[in-house]
């Protein structure tokens, strides 16, 4: 699997987690391998309402990684969500939008977590059979991580160990912090 969300042109981009399945091997043939969206919220067809606060999406949102988990039937997405309302503007304490961790002009959506979006793998096959469409697909669950970082850089999975391992900007270092979780199917 492979995916994306949000750009910086919205329209050509998912407005919510997204992923598309190929055959590995097609990758080497030096042609563009042939995928299919089996997660994927076209314009028009956003995950959640983007111009107020929600659990599920914000235009300043941005997913970094997604993980399969080995003997379960869970799809997990990481990344940045944020909580509050729309605002495109400066940020800041005084600025247009109040975001005391984002002064750039830009969008934001302060507070900001760091969150997990869980799909259920069955959902995806009925989207790959045609028996639903990748924008009906909803998250079976969205949670924080326990914590307090919300910028997270990259995810990773070990099926051998069955450890998740989280790469998050570590405010206080230059370095990244790597937080591990055990999966329990």
């Amino acid at each position: 699997m492979a995916g994306g969300t949000l750009g910086a042109i919205n329209s050509l981009q998912s407005w919510g987690p997204s992923a598309s399945v190929f055959n590995p091997a097609d990758v080497a043939t030096g042609s563009p391998a042939p995928a299919m969206v089996v997660l994927g919220y076209p314009y028009g067809h956003p995950l959640a309402d983007t111009t107020t606060g929600n659990q599920y999406l914000s235009q300043a949102d941005f997913i970094t990684g997604m993980v399969f988990p080995a003997g379960t039937r869970t799809v997990l997405f990481f990344g940045k969500h944020g909580t509050g309302n729309y605002c495109y503007g400066t940020g800041g304490t005084s600025g247009d939008c109040y975001d005391p961790d984002d002064n750039s002009k830009g969008i934001h959506s302060y507070p900001y977590r760091s969150q997990v979006w869980a799909y259920d793998a069955n959902d995806l096959i009925a989207v790959k059979n045609g028996l639903k469409q990748s924008y009906e697909v909803m998250p079976y669950a969205v949670w924080q991580l326990d914590a307090p970082v919300v910028d997270i850089q990259g995810v990773a999975y070990d099926p051998a160990t069955q450890r998740l391992y989280v790469s998050q900007v570590y405010a206080e270092n230059t370095r990244p912090l790597i937080r591990v979780y055990q999966v329990t199917p």
